[in-house]
């Protein structure tokens, strides 16, 4: 889906903070030097990966990454090529393919960072219990955005009404849209996440993290955060333009920045 932006996503979309991983790592209990296998679902071009890649090359583990765009897993197989002393590989293909395959005794550390809500409701939670040995950790990450501070919200929300009325609403909820969240990004999604996994019997009782951080764009950087959004890649490229054009306008007359804070959230469980 992402892979015609691949590189433009690549640069210009949030990673994720470092404290949000040592939180991680110290719950699913891996040390330096005990030969941890950690496998990413989603990885994509490595916005989450290379949040702990050199890390994990000093520890010692080893890192597989699954990934089913192909431009996407190249750009992350670039990345990943660039750590010194790191054992890792991509695998191109579907989560739920790569779990039907052997694992030995299984992995450590299953990391599933803005991705879990695409994978099947009905067959996820198997199909990490298959790939993590027993006490394994699984994390489900994402970052959430919070709507931006008055004037600029107020202001977005009457450009992309004017473009898109369709889109309806008032001032945007989220930063990069007025539409309602995607599924995956809910606090009532993430709450059906804790009872799926609880529902399934194969993991712990999950448990949360977050940790909140600010991250900032100029003008030009937010309007191509804004085209690595399917909603508004899909557009037609004239309302598209006209659309940009508008935020451009707005983000211009107040500072010519946007700041955006987002929470980011893990929810964690052991396999049972």
């Amino acid at each position: 889906m992402f892979g015609e932006v691949a590189a433009t996503y690549d640069r210009v979309r949030p990673g994720y903070p470092d404290e949000l991983f040592e939180r991680i790592f110290s719950y699913a209990g891996l040390a330096p030097g005990g030969g941890a296998r950690l496998v990413e679902c989603g990885a994509g071009t490595g916005k989450a990966t290379m949040g702990y890649a050199r890390r994990a090359a000093e520890a010692g583990w080893s890192l597989t990454c699954v990934e089913p765009d192909e431009e996407m897993a190249a750009v992350l197989s670039g990345h990943l090529s660039g750590v010194p002393g790191l054992s890792s590989s991509v695998v191109v293909g579907g989560f739920e393919d790569f779990a039907a395959g052997e694992f030995g005794e299984g992995f450590s550390l299953l990391l599933a960072a803005q991705c879990w809500h695409w994978l099947s409701p009905e067959h996820r939670a198997g199909a990490a219990a298959a790939v993590l040995r027993p006490g394994g950790t699984l994390a489900l990450v994402w970052n959430v955005a919070r709507a931006h501070d008055e004037p600029l919200r107020s202001e977005l929300g009457a450009a992309y009404r004017s473009i898109l009325p369709e889109w309806g609403g008032g001032a945007p909820a989220s930063p990069t849209s007025p539409q309602p969240y995607a599924a995956g990004l809910t606090e009532e999604a993430r709450r059906r996440y804790v009872v799926e996994l609880e529902a399934t019997g194969l993991f712990t009782r999950p448990r949360s993290e977050s940790v909140t951080w600010t991250s900032r764009h100029g003008t030009e950087e937010w309007l191509a955060v804004l085209e690595t959004h399917s909603d508004h890649r899909m557009l037609e490229p004239e309302t598209r333009r006209r659309l940009l054009q508008a935020v451009r306008d707005v983000v211009t007359a107040n500072g010519d920045r946007v700041d955006v804070v987002y929470d980011t959230v893990a929810v964690l469980a052991r396999r049972a």
